[in-house]
């Protein structure tokens, strides 16, 4: 399965991306950039990922170097009720802003947005939205927003039948 972005390529532009699994980077290979990626494409995660307990990173947006670590928990069999279902099931925070600068960033706003009295407060809260709050996690608007990315087709899933996934 992969997902893809709801926002037009030219009005946001997809991050660079790569998967690394076991020292292996995956993602969209740039020959100017980067000649040792291996095309995302060309690899299932199932294969190199194959069983609980394995993991690997993921990590986004370049520039701001968003890292995240994903283990596998478990494995279950596809069936026809479950070959189309995307759910999260746990989870912490809200979505840091874009473009706040990755960790170290966010951070630095974490720590302003808390403080009335920080140098930066007022800027940061216009910047980041009025009601934006980092604890803010809602498993149920997660959920539902992964329904809409179902229902508006920005998910594809492999063209196979349930039982080879």
């Amino acid at each position: 399965m992969r997902l893809r972005t709801p926002f037009k390529e030219k009005e946001h532009p997809l991050w660079l991306h790569q998967f690394i699994i076991d020292e292996v980077r995956y993602g969209e290979p740039d020959p100017e950039f980067d000649e040792q990626m291996k095309q995302e494409q060309r690899v299932q995660l199932r294969k190199i990922a194959s069983k609980e307990g394995d993991r690997f990173l993921y990590e986004y947006d370049f520039g701001d170097s968003w890292r995240h670590e994903i283990t596998v928990e478990s494995i279950e069999p596809m069936t026809i009720d479950t070959y189309s279902i995307l759910q999260c099931f746990d989870g912490a925070r809200a979505c840091p802003p874009e473009d706040c600068g990755g960790v170290s960033g966010y951070e630095q706003l974490c720590e302003a947005l808390r403080d009335k009295r920080h140098p930066e407060h007022h800027e940061l809260r216009t910047w980041a939205g009025k009601h934006y709050d980092p604890k803010l996690f809602s498993l149920q608007a997660v959920n539902s927003a992964l329904d809409l990315m179902i229902s508006l087709g920005l998910v594809e899933y492999p063209q196979r039948e349930p039982t080879h996934l």
